[in-house]
């Protein structure tokens, strides 16, 4: 059964995730405006908290800051839900998520209740 909210697309962004353990380099392999699915050679704890820093652009400025939680894992990575993130950030992530996905009515208008205003 699909537990999603959005459905996700396919793109391949530079992130870093932030956990009590380490600081881990990885990508993403997909993205919804409410979560990621992230490629990284570390194991993660189901449940456990994460600083999430993607890069958004070629300019090493543009970075998207949020905080998500360990929602699936598997052998290559880890799914990740949104939790919390600033209106900046969402502001930009809306933007990818809107151009890569080939739908844009199929996300809310609504600023997602995950958003820090």
């Amino acid at each position: 059964m699909n537990k999603r909210l959005y459905p996700r697309t396919e793109l391949i962004l530079p992130l870093t995730l932030t956990c009590k353990e380490a600081e881990i380099v990885g990508e993403t392999q997909d993205i919804s405006i409410n979560g990621l699915f992230a490629r990284v050679d570390k194991e993660l704890k189901l449940n456990s908290s994460v600083g999430i820093s993607i890069q958004a652009g070629d300019d090493p400025a543009e970075i998207i800051e949020c905080c998500g939680k360990v929602v699936r894992r598997a052998d290559y990575g880890v799914g990740i839900r949104i939790e919390t993130m600033e209106l900046q950030s969402y502001i930009k992530w809306r933007y990818i998520v809107t151009q890569a996905r080939p739908y844009m009515d199929e996300i809310e208008p609504e600023i997602p209740t995950f958003v820090v205003q």
